[in-house]
């Protein structure tokens, strides 16, 4: 979705993807160390709740999924609250 979105995007006429600054909905825990970006949804105040764990055979939690959480390699266990990088899906 990181590479392909961007070529798609701008064969189809369309501006780049969104990236924002949201506010975690629940705690995130990820140990530190590598870049992760996690599937997650926006709720009913903007905020974003991570959406089915980071293994990549997750399909359906991807489809479900609006935004993805960009977590640089030293972020680790995150409270709700903070605030991360999102791209939109």
């Amino acid at each position: 979705a990181l590479f392909l979105s961007p070529l798609l995007r701008a064969w189809a006429g369309l501006p780049p993807a969104v990236r924002r600054r949201l506010a975690l909905a629940e705690p995130v825990a990820v140990p530190p160390g590598r870049r992760r970006f996690l599937r997650a949804r926006l709720d009913e105040r903007g905020a974003v709740v991570p959406i089915g764990g980071t293994g990549s055979h997750l399909v359906t939690a991807m489809a479900a999924a609006d935004v993805l959480i960009d977590l640089p390699p030293q972020f680790g266990d995150l409270p709700a609250g903070a605030l991360v990088d999102t791209v939109e899906l």
